[in-house]
């Protein structure tokens, strides 16, 4: 059976000319999945992000054919499209082993993708912790030699409290 879907590939960063030849890439790959036609592919001009100086959003619109569910849910998978649209077929039945076998990939890409976030967090906090030593390593050097006491804040912590004053400001006006 084949199936016909519209797919949206979306992508932020810098610079615009990387965005275009990242999306015109994706698009290479995905034709040379298994299974899986490319019709039509229009990629979209990079636009500014408002409020995000110097960085870049754009997409890009394709049709494409896929020779079964199979080489359809492994394009979603292992390119996380922003929007998928089948289009045809109009109704589709499943037996219980292909809807298992959809539903446990979701569940490994999805725990695939806790375990990267928890791994970023306990970095997130490794760094943390070394910074902190550091500072404290800093102000007892500084009390050794009789510096004037150093001033030393936890970046992260400013940061967050100037955005949130910064939203509070924008949501009172």
């Amino acid at each position: 059976m084949i199936i016909k879907a519209s797919i949206i590939f979306e992508i932020i960063g810098r610079p615009a000319e990387f965005l275009v030849e990242s999306l015109e890439e994706v698009v290479k790959k995905v034709s040379e999945e298994k299974g899986v036609k490319i019709i039509k592919s229009t990629v979209h001009q990079p636009k500014d992000v408002p409020d995000k100086k110097g960085i870049y959003s754009s997409f890009v619109e394709v049709e494409a054919d896929f020779d079964n569910q199979d080489s359809l849910f492994m394009t979603m998978f292992n390119y996380m499209p922003a929007n998928v649209e089948i289009v045809k077929p109009e109704e589709w039945k499943f037996t219980i082993n292909e809807f298992n076998i959809f539903v446990n990939e979701l569940l490994r890409k999805l725990h695939q993708y806790d375990s990267l976030a928890k791994a970023f967090i306990l970095e997130k906090n490794n760094m943390q912790a070394y910074i902190n030593e550091m500072q404290e390593k800093l102000q007892n050097l500084s009390e050794e030699i009789k510096m004037p006491k150093l001033e030393v804040s936890n970046f992260g912590e400013e940061r967050a409290e100037k955005k949130s004053s910064k939203k509070a400001k924008k949501s009172k006006k």
